[in-house]
């Protein structure tokens, strides 16, 4: 039985999505076509590829430039690497997006902690 799903980790830079999704190994695909054997297939902006799995990453229906990973769970090899839902992909891409958000601000993280529950706290230090 597929899991069809589609993460809630609104992405709006997918340069820096495809470069964390390659240093975990991935190959970032210029296919437009996500097929699932349960749900059919998505209209993509490229896939990524792993171990013989795949995901997809499509854009949101809520705002224009922005994107949503979407992937099948079921015994799909991509989930050992992206996690479960896409989750552990998203999460490197939020804490990415927030250390070159402090750096722009001329701040740095002083901490980061993966919590238990894959949240993630991190501390920011910006000079006045």
């Amino acid at each position: 039985m597929s899991h069809w799903s589609t993460g809630n980790t609104v992405i709006r830079d997918l340069d820096l999505l495809k470069r964390i999704a390659k240093e975990k190994g991935c190959e970032v695909v210029e296919e437009k076509v996500l097929r699932s054997g349960y749900a059919g297939s998505v209209d993509a902006e490229f896939l990524l590829r792993h171990r013989g799995g795949m995901a997809g990453v499509v854009k949101s229906a809520n705002a224009p430039g922005e994107y949503l990973l979407q992937l099948d769970n079921w015994n799909n090899p991509i989930v050992e690497t992206i996690g479960y839902n896409g989750g552990d992909l998203t999460r490197e891409y939020v804490v990415e997006k927030a250390k070159q958000e402090a750096a722009m601000m001329g701040g740095m993280i002083s901490s980061q902690q993966v919590n238990r529950d894959g949240s993630v706290d991190l501390e920011i230090q910006i000079a006045i």
